[in-house]
Parts: structure tokens; sequence; C-alpha cells
């Protein structure tokens, strides 16, 4: 199943999918020493956890773009 654009006519078009687009790159987990241990307002603990729900959703746009893999 492929994406469906529209044109101004109100006629559709399929986009395959492009299995040569690479996927997402994980964010890199911070290094303990990041932390400071102050109990920062946005501590860089959560600006990773925040990156990895992004990351995440991007993984899944990504998969659902490339459609059922061949073996």
């Amino acid at each position: 199943m492929g994406c469906f654009s529209s044109y101004p006519s109100g006629s559709y078009i399929t986009r395959m999918p492009d299995h040569d687009e690479p996927p997402p790159q994980p964010p890199q987990a911070p290094d303990p020493a990041d932390c400071c241990g102050e109990g920062c307002a946005r501590c860089v603990h959560d600006v990773y956890d925040e990156a990895l729900v992004r990351y995440q959703e991007a993984i899944n746009a990504w998969r659902k773009r490339q459609g059922p893999q061949e073996d």
C-alpha cells in the first residue's frame, strides 16, 4: 500500500515505498557524567527521553512508508 497525494484536479497518485530511504537513527544516550545530579528542571535525561519519543514516532512512520518487506 502506498501513500496518496491529491492533485488540484482531485485525481490521486500512489507513491511507491522508498526502500532506499535510510531509517531514522536513535538519539545518543547521555553519558552518566552529563548529569550534574542537581535536579535540573530539564535534565539531560529528560531531553533524552523526549528524543526517544520523537525517534519512536519517526521510526514507526518510516516503517509504515516502507510497506511490506520482500524476503
